[in-house]
Formats: C-alpha cells, structure tokens, sequence
C-alpha cells in the first residue's frame, strides 16, 4: 500500500490494541509485515504487557494525558489504578494522577525487543511528566503499588 511504511503498521497494531479492537492483525506479504521478526516482537511486547495488565479492564484516556504532540503518545486507564502510555517514536506526556494519592510503579517494555527495560517508581497526587528516554516505540505500564 503506498504511504504506509513498517513504522506505520506497528503504531496502527499498537494503538487499535490500546484503543481496545476486539481483534488486530498483521498484513500479508507482500502488502504487510505477516509474521517477521519486527511483528512477532510486536505481538510478544503485547503479550508481556497482558501479563501484567487486563487489557479488558482498561479504556482509552487521552484526557489524562497532557503536553503531548500528534501521534506522540496514547494512553488506557482504569484510573487510579493502571495506566498504559503507548509512545509511537519516543518523546514525553504529563499524565494527570491527580486525586489518586498513591505511590506508582512504572515499567518500560519497548516493541523491538519484547523484554522488560526499565523499572521505577512515581508518586501520584499530581501531574507527572513521563519521558520515554531513549527508547524508540514503547509502552510505560504504571501500577499503583498494593
């Protein structure tokens, strides 16, 4: 399809998953990516982050997310609960925890490499800014701590 490149097709599966789509999928070859390594660590990064989240508990939350550019950063939240940011190549969002005086972990799982990165802490009661470092197309995973 003309315009629609690799890094197009893993923020589409990426965010209808976070959007909530019943169902997502890969294109064929020779239109799409079909089961390459790129989108089987896609499938496998989403995977990951079921392990720890229910994808079925969660709805899409832009109005928690602030300070973000297009196409920079999605978000799906029960909130005071769990967040998961989708970040499409990197970047920063403010996410608004305001109300929820919790303490939060975040984790960092990164669609190339479907591994753990990084892990950390944030303090709720606010709006705290989220930066993706270095990381390319990821996700932040923020738990409240029980």
């Amino acid at each position: 399809m003309k315009g629609i490149t690799t890094n197009n097709a893993i923020q589409t599966f990426c965010r209808n998953v976070l959007g909530g789509f019943a169902s997502r999928r890969f294109h064929r070859p020779p239109s799409g990516l079909g089961l390459s390594p790129l989108s089987i660590s896609c499938i496998k990064t989403i995977r990951k982050i079921e392990e720890k989240v229910r994808m079925w508990d969660i709805v899409p939350r832009m109005d928690l997310l602030m300070d973000v550019e297009d196409n920079e950063a999605y978000l799906a939240a029960k909130e005071g609960d769990v967040y998961v940011i989708f970040f499409t190549n990197g970047g920063e969002a403010t996410l608004d925890l305001r109300g929820h005086d919790n303490r939060f972990s975040i984790n960092w799982i990164s669609v190339d490499k479907p591994e753990w990165i990084k892990h950390g802490y944030i303090d709720g009661n606010g709006l705290v800014k989220i930066k993706a470092d270095s990381f390319k197309t990821c996700f932040a995973v923020i738990e409240v701590v029980r």
